[in-house]
C-alpha cells in the first residue's frame, strides 16, 4: 500500500506582475458633418453659370446674356475659354429693346 499514500503538498512562490500603465486614448478626430440639403442648393444656385448667346452688330461679334437679343448685358467676343474656345470677355455694353448700347 506504499503506491497510495498523500504527495506532498508543494509551496510555490507568486510573482507578481507588474501592472502597465493604460496607454491613453487618442480624442476621437471630429467627424465633419454633411453639409445638409439647402445649403447644397444655396452653393449650387450661386455657382451656375451663365448662358452667353453670340450676337452680330454692325459686322462685329459680341457675346449677351440675352436669349432672345432684346435685353441683357453684351460682352466683347475675344476671350478664351479653359479649352481655348471662344468666351465672353470683358462686359462692353448692354441690349436695350434690342439696340446695342456700348458703355
Amino acid at each position: 500500500m506504499d503506491d497510495l499514500e498523500a504527495e506532498k503538498y508543494v509551496e510555490t512562490s507568486v510573482t507578481k506582475v507588474e501592472e502597465k500603465p493604460k496607454k491613453k486614448r487618442a480624442p476621437k478626430k471630429k467627424v465633419e458633418e454633411k453639409p445638409k440639403v439647402e445649403e447644397i442648393l444655396k452653393v449650387e444656385a450661386a455657382t451656375e453659370e451663365v448662358e452667353h448667346w453670340l450676337i452680330s452688330r454692325n459686322g462685329t461679334r459680341y457675346w449677351t446674356t440675352d436669349e432672345n437679343e432684346q435685353n441683357g448685358d453684351v460682352y466683347s467676343y475675344d476671350g478664351k475659354d479653359e479649352d481655348g474656345d471662344p468666351a465672353p470677355n470683358k462686359k462692353v455694353g448692354k441690349l436695350v429693346n434690342g439696340e446695342l448700347q456700348l458703355d
